[in-house]
């Protein structure tokens, strides 16, 4: 797995030439729009099925030269904001291993977390498999989004239940928020008047425990 905490000094990025704002190579005559007081190529009106086809080109050119994944060819062009030639440039300038540097590692990163994957997020690298060490995933997306780290760690305490044989969510309903600790067989949960009467089997013993 390519290291994706690198130092500033190892960070490439350079600056992104947006003046013209317009994208090339889908032209529709009937819908041309003359830029005003401008020389040179005019902006054009493209439809949803030109623009998904121009996106789809795009994650197929980035992922056939790095041979990487859908996922993870969408998140280095979002970093450098869909161009296509940056992304080769750097590649040229720099090697495959600049493209997960750190700016990278945290996009990839913030996709995962909000994909729901905090609990093993792994490597961008093709066929890595790498669980990436989820201190440095704090580092990188906090410095960023502190919202998202804060979402990371609630996903990484909900796993402790969600895959916690010993560990459940209390069933009551509506939620009570609670989770119960035990060697639990079986559970069950009935609210009267306001009081919440657990009754948790381990074994032959029998546990109730009332809640107000």
């Amino acid at each position: 797995m390519e290291d994706y905490a690198s130092t500033d000094d190892d960070y490439y990025c350079g600056d992104y030439d947006d003046e013209g704002g317009s994208l090339v190579g889908f032209e529709d005559p009937e819908t041309e729009f003359p830029c005003p007081d401008e020389k040179g190529p005019s902006s054009k009106v493209i439809t949803k099925d030109s623009l998904l086809a121009a996106q789809r080109d795009d994650l197929q050119n980035v992922m056939d030269l790095l041979s990487l994944k859908e996922q993870h060819a969408r998140t280095l062009l979002i970093h450098y904001r869909w161009d296509v030639d940056k992304v080769f440039a750097v590649f040229v300038e720099k090697g495959k291993d600049q493209l997960c540097t750190e700016a990278g590692w945290t996009e990839h990163f913030i996709v995962k977390i909000n994909e729901g994957q905090s609990k093993r997020i792994t490597c961008m690298a093709h066929k890595c498999n790498a669980i990436c060490d989820e201190g440095k995933i704090r580092n990188l997306v906090c410095a960023r989004h502190p919202d998202l780290a804060e979402k990371f760690d609630r996903f990484l305490l909900e796993s402790y239940i969600d895959d916690n044989s010993r560990v459940k969510w209390c069933p009551s309903v509506p939620h009570c928020g609670n989770a119960i600790l035990g060697c639990v067989l079986d559970l069950q949960v009935h609210h009267t008047r306001g009081t919440a009467l657990l009754v948790t089997v381990v074994g032959d013993i029998q546990k109730t425990k009332r809640k107000t």
